[in-house]
């Protein structure tokens, strides 16, 4: 049997943001990255704007608001101005 009708909880609200950052990889390197949300908000999903590079992993990382980002370069030459993307709700 069902149980009786609960309180109603309050209205849920969120406010989504999009935070970027660009990084370049050098010819036959590798490179760390990290992009935080702003205080009070938390990262939820990301990407990345280039077919070129080598993305080794993309996972949110220990603290909630920040996305991580490990990348490899086999193409023989520099990738500059890779744009990544952080979706931050609040």
């Amino acid at each position: 049997p069902q149980g009786p009708q609960g309180v109603p909880g309050a209205a849920a609200s969120s406010t989504r943001t999009v935070v970027t950052d660009s990084v370049t990889v050098p010819v036959d390197g590798n490179v760390s990255k990290s992009i935080s949300c702003t205080e009070g908000t938390v990262a939820i999903a990301a990407g990345w704007g280039m077919s070129d590079i080598i993305v080794r992993a993309s996972y949110p990382a220990a603290d909630p608001k920040t996305w991580s980002f490990r990348l490899g370069n086999t193409t023989g030459s520099d990738i500059t101005n890779i744009t990544f993307y952080v979706v931050c709700i609040a």
